[in-house]
């Protein structure tokens, strides 16, 4: 699997990877591409060996999945970024305060980043997030950057 998006262009017409005919009839586009601040989710997972790499945008929200191996570029809270962990780890009974996270994450810090390893009932997944050398799961997690489930 890899990172693409498509996005309505102001012709009224799909950007992106899409091939074909792609203009959706009836459709009005009045905001320019750019206005529309709403977050942008892209999904990653699979089961296959690749590395999935992708540079986070202003507001995207990366939706990790079982299987997910990948690398994202860019991460920042300041941004809106989010990794949204609640498939992996919903059915975990995390407590209030989090202090059983460790059970089910651990972040391993490398000069050129650092490598977010996710193991919980909804499937396993590994994440680098690149130039974040130094980065520790309470920095993640008082950047409000982890999207779990309730607890």
């Amino acid at each position: 699997m890899t990172g693409h998006s498509a996005g309505v262009n102001g012709s009224g017409r799909l950007g992106g990877p899409l091939g074909g005919s792609n203009t959706i009839p009836g459709l009005a586009v009045t905001a320019a591409p750019q206005a529309f601040s709403a977050p942008r989710l892209m999904f990653l997972g699979g089961t296959g060996p690749d590395v999935t790499a992708v540079a986070a945008h202003s507001a995207e929200i990366f939706l990790i999945g079982d299987g997910a191996n990948a690398a994202i570029t860019g991460l920042s809270s300041a941004a809106g970024n989010q990794l949204d962990l609640t498939g992996l780890l919903m059915g975990a009974n995390l407590t209030h305060d989090l202090s059983d996270l460790p059970g089910y994450m651990n972040i391993d810090s490398r000069p050129d980043g650092a490598v977010l390893s996710i193991h919980g009932p909804g499937g396993t997944a590994s994440v680098a997030l690149m130039n974040s050398g130094g980065m520790t799961l309470a920095d993640l997690l008082s950047a409000d950057v982890l999207a779990l489930p309730p607890h």
